[in-house]
């Protein structure tokens, strides 16, 4: 299993805020459920099941869970297969605020871009700067505060 989940404060919050604004912007699990049911038909357990997996980035911030709305096909709703296979390598290293933080900080592997921008360069880029930064946290062992 991966690390334990917390809670988002409210300065991650709100610079997750920021930085997704460009890619679509941050919903909040009931805005996707609806979205689901209503113009899919899909069943609400669908987004639980996603992030039992951790197959979507979401967070939980003051008692709600938020996902970036890139992740989304915009036909279906379906979480785009290419942000997948990235939360597969850093699923087991970092933690949901982690992750979700990843995707919208530059990245010295992507010479300073945003993986969220980069994905639309091309997935082995972002994959490889994934696995780089995976091999680090995995190096550093669990964090003491």
């Amino acid at each position: 299993d991966g690390p334990a989940a917390r809670s988002a404060t409210d300065r991650d919050f709100l610079a997750m805020l920021g930085h997704y604004r460009a890619s679509g912007g941050l919903a909040c699990a009931a805005e996707v459920v609806t979205c689901l049911e209503r113009g899919f038909g899909r069943d609400a357990g669908l987004l639980a099941r996603w992030r039992a997996e951790r197959s979507v980035i979401c967070f939980e911030w003051q008692a709600q869970v938020w996902l970036p709305r890139f992740q989304f096909a915009s036909v279906d709703m379906l979480p785009i297969p290419a942000v997948r296979m990235v939360l597969d390598e850093l699923s087991l290293a970092f933690d949901e605020v982690e992750t979700a933080q990843w995707f919208c900080a530059p990245n010295s592997a992507l010479d300073g871009g945003v993986p969220v921008d980069a994905l639309g360069e091309g997935l082995a880029v972002v994959l490889a700067a994934a696995r780089v930064d995976r091999f680090a946290a995995n190096a550093r062992g669990p964090a003491t505060n």
